[in-house]
């Protein structure tokens, strides 16, 4: 993304959305993340399983 103009608005689906979180957790350059439908489930630390 530096070598683009620095930084990006991120939009991902599915399992782009892993990639999105990846790519923003490996360095700047991620201002903002918009993601739909993540493929994995929200948990806590002590392994409970968030319910909605």
């Amino acid at each position: 993304m530096a070598q683009a103009g620095g930084e990006a608005y991120v939009c991902a689906v599915s399992s782009g959305t892993a990639l999105a979180v990846a790519t923003a957790a490996a360095g700047p350059g991620s201002s903002k993340l918009a993601l739909c439908e993540p493929p994995f489930m929200a948990g806590v630390e002590d392994g409970a399983w968030i319910k909605e």
